[in-house]
């Protein structure tokens, strides 16, 4: 185990604030939030599967029989409800953080670390991904991406470059969470 997972695992008990990761559909939050929650010892929470578990719906589903506004809202009310909690790590779903209140719910209580992956990679993560109900056209991939970077970038307290391997981006994260303790 590295030395600074250990420093980590000593410290999470005087962490006192949730770990939120956004970004892009593709840029590997979810996974992300798995392998920290491992190397930390903190529970994870994606919000697309906490909302596919209350539910018994995929987010697809949801989409298609219910509208993208119907699950906005299912995200704004999983969103709340976890910003209460702390020491947890939330894996946000790519669009969430576009609601201001959702943002003011993820900073109560965390930090926000933005998964910064090219739309190259996310591109190539994503090519056998048919499930994904905004990706159903190219340009409008593209157009999202660009339009949702900003968004990202300006409600992030820390980008971590989301290009390399799960255990870099675990090993930045935590690097940052470190700075955040001294």
């Amino acid at each position: 185990m590295s030395k600074s997972i250990n420093l980590i695992k000593s410290l999470n008990n005087n962490l006192d604030f949730n770990i939120v990761l956004t970004g892009f559909m593709g840029c590997g939050k979810t996974t992300v939030g798995k392998f920290l929650a491992s190397k930390i010892g903190y529970k994870v929470f994606d919000t697309d599967i906490f909302i596919e578990n209350k539910t018994g719906l995929t987010v697809s589903n949801i989409f298609k029989i219910y509208g993208e506004n119907h699950f906005r809202s299912l995200e704004k009310i999983c969103i709340k409800n976890l910003s209460f909690f702390s020491q947890i790590i939330i894996s946000t779903g790519g669009g969430s953080i576009l609601d201001n209140d959702n943002e003011k719910n993820l900073k109560r209580n965390g930090k926000i670390f933005f998964l910064d992956a090219s739309l190259p990679t996310i591109i190539s993560r994503l090519k056998s991904d048919f499930s994904r109900p905004l990706l159903k056209n190219k340009d409008f991939e593209k157009k999202l991406f660009y339009k949702r970077k900003d968004i990202y970038l300006t409600t992030a307290d820390f980008i971590v470059d989301a290009n390399r391997s799960i255990e870099q981006i675990c090993k930045d994260i935590i690097s940052k969470i470190k700075i955040i303790e001294k």
